[in-house]
């Protein structure tokens, strides 16, 4: 798979084109070689540029995990294009683990390299996270975010961060972990195959304009990270308790499947408690216990008749 790229701004219209010069000559003779070649304007333009930001390495994916690992260099964050989303099922093991319960996401599809920065909503760079991985690794691109603003005004050559002769990035490396062994999942056994966590680098690192010549960015080197581990499970998330029948509740589900299919009406119901339960419930009794099985899914009510949900009940 091609390399996840990042398209460079455009040259205003009125400009020509800078020509097509090597940027790794070496030293004053070089940029000398190169002034004579295509004017001082040109090569003004050129040194200008910020480096291109793009996926250096990608490990391919897994066909279950999805996203293995990728190192990224990441220029000043003018450079970036949007990636894209997560569409559903990817990776495919969201289709075994990424249900609902109780109106929650247990688990999401979390991008290596992040969808502002160009990372696209692909196989190769989703993987599942718990909410709580997906945060910690959010707080960790918010650093590379960071320096990548940095970045942008040591590029123009702003006074503050004033360094013309480099363009300054982070070199960002993201590892899937493999499963944790010996896991027990609360919910499905197919958690078991969810990396255990997330390693990363961040690497703030500048490269020469003339020469190419990469080396450690000084004034960012105390945002370095090396190995950095984000625990993803276990701890699994937790499994809420199943709500249960109110006995009320029980008596209602009892008469409804009674009844068929098809359902019963709240006479119908009425009726059969009363033929069946002693003491006798109460009209609005019912009713109250009918209206909070429908919320909470229980039961199912239309056109006046109700039916029992049986994953939910039976």
């Amino acid at each position: 798979m091609a390399d996840q790229g990042f398209e460079r701004k455009q040259q205003p219209a009125t400009e020509e084109p800078a020509p097509r010069v090597a940027r790794r000559t070496a030293g004053p003779s070089g940029l000398l070689a190169l002034q004579r070649g295509a004017g001082n304007q040109a090569v003004q333009r050129l040194l200008a540029q910020r480096f291109p930001v793009k996926v250096e390495a990608r490990t391919a994916a897994h066909t279950i995990r999805g996203g293995m690992s990728m190192t990224a260099l990441v220029g000043g964050e003018s450079e970036w294009a949007y990636g894209s989303g997560p569409p559903g099922g990817v990776p495919n093991l969201m289709k075994k683990v990424g249900a609902h319960l109780q109106g929650k996401h247990r688990y999401i599809a979390g991008h290596l390299l992040n969808d502002n920065m160009g990372g696209r909503g692909t196989n190769d760079n989703l993987t599942v996270l718990s909410s709580n991985a997906n945060k910690r690794h959010t707080g960790i691109e918010g650093k590379v975010k960071t320096l990548a603003k940095q970045a942008d005004l040591i590029n123009r050559g702003s006074k503050i961060f004033g360094d013309p002769a480099h363009d300054h990035g982070v070199r960002y490396r993201v590892e899937v972990l493999a499963p944790a062994p010996g896991a027990n999942p609360p919910y499905s056994p197919q958690e078991k195959h969810i990396g255990s966590g997330l390693e990363i680098d961040v690497e703030p690192i500048r490269i020469h304009k003339v020469t190419g010549v990469e080396s450690t960015w000084p004034e960012a080197a105390a945002a370095k990270l090396k190995d950095h581990v984000v625990p993803n499970v276990p701890p699994y998330p937790p499994v809420a308790a199943k709500k249960k029948l109110t006995p009320m509740q029980r008596h209602i589900a009892k008469a409804i499947v009674a009844f068929g299919a098809t359902g019963a009406s709240f006479k119908e119901i009425t009726k059969y408690l009363a033929a069946n339960v002693n003491p006798i419930p109460t009209r609005p009794g019912v009713a109250l216990a009918l209206k909070r099985g429908v919320s909470t899914k229980f039961f199912s009510s239309r056109a006046g008749v109700y039916k029992v949900i049986a994953k939910n009940v039976l």
